[in-house]
């Protein structure tokens, strides 16, 4: 009898509500060779499968690991979310696609240069050329192919520009901008800024732009520049492309070919005239520094205000002024527009000290004579005979004392007839002196035309 009542029993143990009874375990040892191989090897086979899965399952979570570079910012999406934003450098880890994304982003200075959008287009040969002979080998202007811009006086002119940026808010940038159109997309927006940017100023403004970034007044590249890139960051701004313009550089600029030269020659004038003021100043200044040192410009200012006491018709103020230019003349200390304490030196002292000195010479040679007058007039009323013989002999002493007098003795009672003939010797004496006198006056003008020379040359090199 079996030990399994259901051995026999044609109906299923499940249809009488009865557990089916379990299946046996296979021995392996009543296997035979064949199927006990198998066996073994569908169990290896599962073993690795399981080893397998397990290590590509690893694979795939440690492929999430990512690095970010110093320069770079990123953002951890899941799903096609956002799930992180600007993640700073370093290893990172997120869902590996396609559950997750780590987007990297490039934070360093980009560059985009705005070249031909506002240019002529020039081949490489005519980039080499002199802008005075393109105005002849170009001279007219393809719409459609050759850049330019309208001034706002109506007048057209060219521009070349270089833009360095950055992207700064990485969230933004991600989710408006398509980083393939990135450069494009900043150039539309500076080609904008620029156009606005000459509008707003005349071709001579343009033209007179100096190779500056730094902002200055209407005539620098930095106003220009400043406005170009506002305008420009709006733009990006408005689009909310996460892009900041660091710097916008104006590289050239031209007026149109065919008047470039004539423009070229009214800026060269310009510039000529410019240097000129500039050197004219210079000259004004080291001649006031000369003149009065660093006290001309409190000097100056009091002549000034003495000249127009004048004309209106002031004596008292006048007078009052022209007390105020003699104690500033003497040396007294003054207090100039930049609060600095200052005295007058220069020319100035020295034709004072030479106007005293000689103030001093003829007062002293006064009292002299005025002495030597009084003490003769004694001697004249004590003895007048006496006195005149004196004066008689040191008169002929000091006559025959010139070289130029002869002395001819007679014997008493000779008779003389003088023929009256230029002494040669006096005419050679006479126009020895002459010539030496010329020759002291010639280099005296000489020095004074060397050192006139090389003061002009001093006040060239400075100006240049």
């Amino acid at each position: 009898m079996s030990e399994n009542p259901d051995a026999n029993n044609p109906i299923p143990p499940e249809l009488l509500g009865r557990a089916p009874a379990p299946a046996p375990e296979p021995d392996r040892y009543s296997m035979d060779p064949a199927q006990q191989s198998l066996a073994d090897a569908l169990r290896i086979t599962y073993r690795l499968l399981q080893v397998v899965m397990l290590l590509l399952v690893a694979l795939f979570l440690g492929s999430g690991f990512q690095t970010i570079g110093a320069s770079e910012r990123g953002v951890k999406l899941a799903f096609g979310r956002i799930s992180s934003s600007d993640v700073t450098p370093g290893s990172v880890w997120n869902w590996p696609y396609p559950v997750g994304e780590v987007v990297r982003v490039s934070t360093a200075q980009q560059v985009v240069n705005v070249w031909e959008s506002f240019f002529p287009r020039l081949t490489p040969d005519l980039e080499k050329r002199p802008r005075e002979q393109l105005a002849n080998l170009k001279p007219t202007l393809k719409p459609g192919t050759d850049g330019s811009l309208i001034t706002a006086d109506g007048n057209i002119a060219h521009t070349r520009w270089e833009v360095a940026y950055r992207i700064d808010r990485v969230t933004e940038y991600i989710d408006n901008i398509y980083q393939p159109d990135e450069k494009r997309i900043v150039r539309a927006a500076v080609e904008r800024g620029v156009v606005r940017a000459v509008a707003e100023l005349e071709i001579d403004g343009l033209l007179k732009q100096v190779a500056s970034v730094e902002e200055g007044g209407a005539g620098s590249t930095g106003a220009l520049s400043t406005r170009v890139r506002s305008i420009a960051q709006e733009t990006l701004d408005a689009a909310r492309s996460g892009i900041q313009i660091e710097e916008v550089i104006l590289t050239d600029k031209m007026a149109p070919l065919p008047v470039y030269k004539t423009f070229s020659e009214v800026t060269a004038a310009s510039s000529r005239a410019a240097q000129q003021r500039e050197k004219a100043a210079e000259f004004r200044l080291h001649t006031l520094n000369q003149a009065a040192g660093l006290a001309n410009g409190v000097l100056l200012s009091a002549i000034n205000e003495y000249e127009r006491a004048s004309e209106l018709g002031e004596p008292d103020r006048a007078e009052q002024i022209l007390a105020r230019i003699h104690t500033i003349i003497d040396g007294e200390t003054v207090t100039d527009e930049s609060g600095r304490e200052v005295s007058v030196s220069g020319d100035v002292t020295s034709i004072i000290n030479e106007a005293k000195q000689y103030r001093s010479t003829v007062i002293a040679e006064a009292r002299s004579a005025a002495t030597t007058f009084q003490a003769k007039l004694a001697s004249y009323r004590e003895n007048p005979e006496v006195f005149l013989a004196n004066e008689r002999r040191m008169a002929w002493e000091a006559f025959l004392a010139n070289s130029l007098a002869e002395i001819a003795i007679l014997p008493p009672g000779t008779g003389l007839s003088i023929l009256l003939n230029r002494d040669p010797d006096i005419i050679k004496e006479l126009e020895r002196e002459r010539g030496a006198r010329q020759a002291d006056q010639t280099l005296q003008e000489r020095v004074q035309l060397q050192q006139d020379a090389m003061e002009a040359k001093k006040m060239e090199d400075n100006g240049n």
